[in-house]
């Protein structure tokens, strides 16, 4: 029986600033989805707790995670909310994303 592996990318060398503000934004989102009222997918959020895991263990990344990685940190940088020390951490984090995106096969 063939079982389905998903396809693996490099994992992200993040500065520590990078990777806690990468490591915050990813937490704080899947806080919010994980309320009884979100509607998010259980897939959707099994990719965000998967990604979170990586990020805390330097592990590699799925096209999935950091999919979804780059969507939430866009977000937070266009949240005015968002603390002003995270902004250039998060737009780095951003730019190793696009990258490894770029780098990583289908």
């Amino acid at each position: 029986m063939p079982t389905h592996t998903k396809q693996l990318c490099d994992s992200l060398d993040l500065p520590r600033a990078d990777a806690w503000a990468a490591h915050a934004t990813v937490e704080g989102w899947l806080r919010a989805e994980s309320e009884p009222d979100s509607d998010t997918s259980i897939d959707r959020l099994t990719v965000g707790s998967r990604l979170l895991d990586r990020l805390e263990t330097g592990g590699r990344l799925t096209r999935d995670q950091l999919s979804l990685l780059d969507e939430l940190c866009r977000a937070r940088l266009d949240d005015d909310r968002a603390p002003a020390r995270d902004r250039e951490s998060l737009a780095a984090v951003v730019d190793q994303v696009e990258y490894r995106l770029k780098t990583c096969s289908p």
